[in-house]
């Protein structure tokens, strides 16, 4: 039996809001409990759900929260953003910088306490840390998305 895909339902703003409520524990908590915003967002990725014909969701309580295919999604969706941002600031002319993919104990406990340092041996070029799983590294430096 094929399954259906289409991609009418699916958007940049829906995926936007996948990643968004990613970041938190439920919908009314990723909008700041403002039910308005919360509605908009619920419907989003109700109709991401449709439209991919996956369920993204799971109820806890009265919260709806990312179920791990939800959790997936947010991380390809996250990733793509990344690599469109990151195109985008090569396009302009950001040739002189780094981006270095690794944990984030070690981005917070080795590399921003010592930034300046890092600056001065890079010569000023603009750092970018990206916080990554071990195999997610890997496959980056592969394909070009981290330097480091």
């Amino acid at each position: 039996m094929e399954r259906k895909f289409s991609w009418n339902g699916i958007s940049i703003e829906r995926l936007d809001a996948l990643v968004r409520l990613s970041r938190f524990e439920s919908i009314l908590a990723a909008n700041g409990n403002d039910l308005v915003s919360a509605n908009l967002m619920g419907r989003q990725i109700r109709e991401l759900t449709e439209a991919i014909d996956v369920q993204l969701t799971k109820k806890e309580g009265r919260q709806t929260a990312l179920n791990d295919k939800g959790h997936e999604l947010a991380r390809l969706a996250s990733n793509f953003f990344d690599a469109v941002k990151s195109f985008q600031e090569d396009s302009v002319g950001n040739a002189d910088r780094y981006v270095i993919g690794t944990g984030e104990s070690i981005i917070s406990k080795l590399l921003i306490p010592n930034f300046t340092k890092l600056r001065e041996l890079s010569h000023g070029a603009r750092l970018v840390f990206k916080n990554r799983k071990s195999s997610d590294i890997v496959k980056g430096i592969m394909n070009g998305d981290l330097d480091i």
